[in-house]
């Protein structure tokens, strides 16, 4: 009697749900949603990188994006992400003993806006690419849409507040 190979079985036993909400974040709709990359970081107990990804959060109606990570790295006690635009955060990837995990970048561990540098702080840097497309319109002027915070396609007030309010922040390390 002959062996017959009938297809491979991947068990995906590592993996992690996780919500992502972007602060000041909010005209993405669902039939029209606003895609930006995501930078991943899986870190051990003592914060050393097992792993990097980048993944498309899409942010539609909800502004918050949800997805599934797969094959996450053994050991993996910490997830952090970085947008386009926010600050890094870092939390626990609340990983249980089948490998399975959650992390949920919402609330108070939501991503802060304000970093349009890509510095990873707010500082002066980001205000002097506010200040140079102030009221810009992204249709009209689309490399306006670097100060664009919202994602309502127009730089102005709201974007101002925000910058405001994370003044000096730094955002998490890996």
């Amino acid at each position: 009697m002959a062996d017959t190979v009938l297809g491979e079985v991947e068990v995906n036993k590592n993996q992690i749900d996780v919500d992502v909400a972007l602060q000041g974040m909010t005209a993405g709709t669902d039939a029209n949603p606003i895609v930006l990359d995501l930078e991943i970081a899986f870190t051990d107990e003592n914060f050393n990188v097992l792993e990097e990804r980048v993944v498309s959060g899409i942010f539609g109606d909800a502004t918050l994006d949800q997805f599934t990570l797969t094959q996450v790295p053994e050991g993996t006690a910490n997830l952090s992400v970085k947008a386009e635009k926010h600050l890094r955060k870092r939390i626990g990837a609340n990983v249980d003993e089948n490998g399975q995990g959650i992390a949920e970048f919402v609330g108070d561990n939501q991503l802060l806006a304000g970093d349009l540098s890509g510095s990873n702080s707010v500082g002066t840097q980001d205000y002097f690419l506010l200040s140079e497309h102030w009221m810009g319109n992204v249709a009209e002027s689309p490399e306006a849409a670097v100060a664009d915070l919202s994602g309502n396609g127009v730089v102005g007030t709201a974007e101002y507040f925000l910058l405001q309010q994370n003044w000096m922040a730094v955002g998490d390390s890996k």
